[in-house]
C-alpha cells in the first residue's frame, strides 16, 4: 500500500515539475496527489490523518492567494491576526496534546477554521474579516498541532521521519489545492464565494476528525 501511494505521489511530482504553463497538467498533478492520499486513507489510519491534514490546510492556500486582493487595506492586519492567533494556538495546543493527546483537538479545529472562513467571506466589513482571520488562525493552529501530534503519538520513534515527510506533503498539497482549485470559484464568482467554498470544504474533514477522537 505504501508503495502504491508513493508511486502516485511520484507521478504527481513529475507531472507538476514538467507541466510548464499548462494548467491542465497542473490540475492533473493535483488530482494524482489527492488520489494518492485518498487511496492511502481508505486502508491506513496514517494516511487517513494525512488526508485530514490536507483538507485542513487548503483554506490556508485560499487566504494567502486571495485575501489581499479581496479586502485591500485590511489585508495586512488580517494576515497578522491570523498568524498571531495560529502561533499562540499551536503553543497552547501542543501543551494540551502532551497531557491529553492531540486527537481531541481535531473537531474544534475543523469547526473554528470553517467558521473563520465563512466569517471572512463578508469582505466588505473590516471587522468581519479580522474576526474571521482570528477564528481561522485559531483553527489552523489547532489543526497543525493536533494532526502532527496525533500522528507522532501513534507511531514508533523509528517512523517519525515518515510522519514528518507525509505531514508536510499533506500541508503543501492542501495549499496547492486551495489556491488552484478554489481559484476557479474565485475567478467565476468572486472572493466571497471562494471563502464560503473553502469553509464548506473544510467541513468535509469533520467525519474524519470525529473518527480520530
Amino acid at each position: 500500500m505504501l508503495g502504491l501511494v508513493g508511486t502516485l505521489l511520484w507521478v504527481a511530482f513529475v507531472t507538476w515539475r514538467d507541466a510548464a504553463e499548462s494548467q491542465r497538467d497542473r490540475y492533473a498533478a493535483l488530482l494524482a496527489a489527492m488520489l494518492a492520499f485518498a487511496v492511502g486513507a481508505a486502508f491506513d489510519w496514517f494516511w487517513e490523518m494525512a488526508a485530514l491534514g490536507a483538507i485542513f490546510f487548503l483554506a490556508g492556500g485560499v487566504v494567502v492567494a486571495f485575501l489581499p486582493g479581496a479586502v485591500g487595506g485590511v489585508a495586512a492586519p488580517a494576515l497578522l491576526v491570523q498568524a498571531a492567533t495560529a502561533t499562540l494556538t499551536r503553543w497552547l495546543a501542543g501543551r494540551y496534546a502532551d497531557r491529553r493527546g492531540g486527537a481531541r483537538l481535531l473537531v474544534p479545529a475543523v469547526v473554528l477554521a470553517a467558521a473563520g472562513m465563512a466569517t471572512a467571506a463578508a469582505t466588505g466589513s473590516g471587522i468581519a474579516v479580522l474576526a474571521g482571520m482570528a477564528l481561522f488562525g485559531t483553527g489552523f493552529g489547532l489543526a497543525q498541532a493536533a494532526s502532527l501530534t496525533t500522528m507522532l503519538q501513534r507511531v514508533a520513534p523509528d517512523r517519525y521521519g515518515a510522519v514528518s515527510a507525509v505531514w508536510n506533503a499533506a500541508y503543501d498539497l492542501g495549499w496547492g489545492v486551495g489556491a488552484i482549485g478554489v481559484g476557479l470559484v474565485v475567478a467565476s464568482l468572486g472572493a466571497p464565494a471562494g471563502f464560503v467554498t473553502a469553509a464548506l470544504l473544510t467541513l468535509v474533514a469533520l467525519p474524519l476528525a470525529t473518527r480520530r477522537r
